[in-house]
């Protein structure tokens, strides 16, 4: 029986693969920065066991001297970095309602912008009415008609794009922040249980650079927006808080 229901897998698998599209990569000799390609090897009994081995090493390109590393032993150790980074229920209710009066906080301090840009529209918008009428009593020419209107136009269009992006940003901000925190939670959990293709979807969501030490060490640079939300204070707070429940 799964341990985390298929409809819940799949919706986050839907929002790992949109965030995945900015941030495709693959994993990295630990030694010299490469890339890691899969090799094959056979044993005398005819069983076949896939290593990463460093491909610069591979073809002779630096004097690298990373061993090649079973891949089922360095899936194990990001297994376990997903349990390290996993949000339990508990502490992502407290993030995420930090995170929430943060990004209030910012929609707040733009307000005041927005206002600016509304007066600012209001301004024009009455200019643009009072040149028309001076037309119409034969007060300004057509062809200066023609450049005011086309200058206030533009100005409009300005004001109304940015006033749209204003009005969008924070409840797209919201929504996204919804969906990472969705995702961090017991992550560790359903990371587990994945099949290797949704595996590989989180990976590429999660981290734009990964780098395998011949140890198992795994290093991981986070993806936009993860390593927001995944940076070393984030931790120190997880820790705390673990601590004391």
């Amino acid at each position: 029986m799964p341990l985390v229901p298929p409809s819940k897998l799949w919706w986050l698998l839907a929002c790992a693969w949109a965030f995945r599209l900015a941030a495709r990569h693959s994993e990295k000799c630990g030694e010299c920065g490469t890339r890691l390609i899969i090799c094959n090897a056979k044993s005398r009994s005819g069983n076949r066991y896939p290593y990463f081995v460093c491909s610069a090493k591979n073809n002779k390109r630096n004097d690298c001297d990373q061993r090649s590393l079973l891949i089922d032993d360095v899936a194990d150790s990001i297994a376990a970095l997903y349990e390290r980074i996993n949000f339990t229920p508990e502490f992502r209710m407290v993030i995420q309602e930090w995170a929430t009066v943060e990004i209030d906080k910012l929609a707040a301090e733009s307000h005041a912008e927005l206002e600016w840009l509304k007066l600012q529209k209001y301004k024009l918008e009455r200019e643009q009415r009072k040149l028309l009428q001076a037309h119409y009593a034969d007060a300004v020419p057509l062809n200066l008609l023609k450049e005011e209107q086309a200058r206030i136009g533009q100005s409009l269009k300005n004001i109304t794009t940015t006033m749209d992006a204003h009005q969008a940003e924070y409840v797209d901000v919201k929504r996204n922040a919804s969906d990472i925190f969705e995702l961090l939670e017991d992550c560790g959990k359903i990371y587990r249980i994945a099949n290797n293709y949704e595996k590989r979807c989180f990976n590429q969501a999660l981290f734009k650079g990964m780098r395998v030490f011949e140890n198992l060490t795994v290093e991981v640079d986070y993806a936009e927006p993860f390593d927001m939300m995944l940076d070393p204070a984030v931790f120190e707070l997880k820790r705390n808080f673990e601590r004391h429940i």
